[in-house]
């Protein structure tokens, strides 16, 4: 899922979203990672439609 010009990242990776990123899991703990303004409508959208 793309969250940003620069950041593909994995549905299932996704711990949580706050205002303008997401923090991710990842091996070595967590990351945040910026939310484009331009993907963050199409993410929620997304986020709300598997979560049905």
């Amino acid at each position: 899922m793309r969250i940003h010009r620069s950041y593909i990242v994995n549905f299932g990776k996704i711990k949580a979203i706050e205002d303008n990123s997401v923090i991710i899991k990842t091996d070595n703990g967590n990351k945040v990672i910026p939310i484009g303004k331009s993907y963050r409508d199409k993410l929620l959208d997304d986020i709300n439609l598997i979560t049905r």
